[in-house]
């Protein structure tokens, strides 16, 4: 039935019963549900796939990026490679990559997002052929060059640098830059990022970026910045002002000079300044049930 039944209703049944049947009816069935080309769009079945089988990976690595090699649902086929990421399974992952064709631009995807944020990565013995071979065809070196930055390679790292310094470069080119070298908090990038505040094409990403270091002079450039940006900048500035505690301080000295009002921080920041500040910042805050629950910008 999973691999012939044309109806929805049956596959989605089946779906919801992966969780409940035993583990070596699980992959067989698992396989077929994956490769049914015709649910890749539907809402429901394939997040009801992945909830039942997202377990396996600790049963079985290899079978389980198989699956990925068999998937005809996008969605699997990233969320499998961005668990092998989460399990630290790097060079498993990458071998998949390697020896198969089918799917390759989606685990690339998949295993490029589950790298993004982490700084504790290494690139496994397997990678650097991989890379050399992904590099070759235009669909893929962009994803080449992503991981390889991700891992900390300073080829790549001095690209995303050279890019953002180059006038020639264009704003999406710019943007990927600026998001690699956060993902990876190189602390060159902190330098550029106080001019990037004032170029309106990439001032967002400048601003979300910054939640990537705890540095005072970044914290003060964007407190400057903050009465002339847009309303959605602002929100963002908020965002990252309340994310590490030297910019959380700063953000607490300009509510208590009345430069930033109070009813402007709505309560999940006024929460999570509080997280970042201490008891210090409820001593001059209040009780945080207090705070209004919509921002007033």
């Amino acid at each position: 039935m999973s691999e012939t039944d044309p109806s929805p209703i049956v596959r989605l049944y089946l779906a919801s019963a992966l969780q409940r049947v035993p583990e070596d009816w699980k992959w067989e069935l698992a396989a077929q549900l994956v490769s049914r080309k015709e649910d890749q769009n539907d809402h429901n079945i394939p997040k009801l796939i992945w909830f039942g089988i997202s377990d396996l990976f600790e049963k079985n690595e290899k079978k389980f990026l198989e699956l990925a090699r068999q998937s005809e649902i996008p969605l699997l086929t990233k969320h499998i490679a961005r668990r092998a990421v989460d399990r630290d399974a790097l060079k498993q992952l990458v071998g998949a990559i390697t020896s198969s064709s089918l799917n390759q631009t989606l685990l690339l995807e998949g295993m490029v997002n589950g790298m993004e944020g982490r700084t504790d990565l290494v690139a496994p013995d397997n990678w650097k052929s991989l890379e050399s071979q992904l590099k070759k065809n235009l669909t893929t070196k962009g994803f080449a060059e992503d991981i390889a930055a991700l891992f900390g390679d300073a080829e790549a790292t001095q690209k995303a640098l050279t890019n953002l310094k180059s006038k020639r470069s264009k704003i999406p080119e710019k943007i990927k830059s600026i998001q690699l070298l956060a993902a990876r908090q190189k602390r060159e990038l902190v330098p550029i990022l106080l001019g990037l505040f004032e170029d309106k094409n990439l001032q967002e990403e400048a601003i979300k970026a910054a939640a990537a270091f705890n540095n005072e002079q970044v914290g003060k450039a964007l407190i400057a910045l903050y009465p002339q940006a847009s309303p959605e900048n602002k929100v963002n500035i908020l965002q990252t002002l309340s994310s590490r505690p030297s910019y959380g301080n700063l953000l607490l000295d300009e509510i208590k000079a009345g430069n930033i009002l109070k009813k402007e921080i709505p309560v999940t920041l006024a929460r999570q300044l509080h997280r970042v500040i201490g008891s210090g910042f409820v001593e001059f805050w209040g009780p945080i049930e207090h705070v209004p629950n919509v921002g007033s910008l």
